[in-house]
């Protein structure tokens, strides 16, 4: 079996066709629209950032100041 060797442009080729099939396509359903939106994304990031902060505080809290946690 000969090697196979793809032209070098074949992976920009083929995501450009990707992104094009993907664009061709109206999201049509309101519940897609809003759970892959961007600003979404970043809200629920950021949300489990400031919650896992918390959660930091509070455990060193009870092992250091035990006082804080009743």
């Amino acid at each position: 079996m000969k090697e196979f060797e793809p032209s070098p442009d074949f992976a920009a080729r083929v995501m450009t066709a990707v992104r094009a099939e993907v664009q061709s396509h109206v999201l049509s359903d309101p519940w897609l629209v809003v759970t892959l939106s961007t600003p979404l994304r970043w809200s629920l990031a950021f949300g489990g950032a400031v919650m896992t902060l918390v959660n930091l505080f509070r455990m060193l809290a009870s092992v250091f100041a035990p006082a804080l946690c009743g």
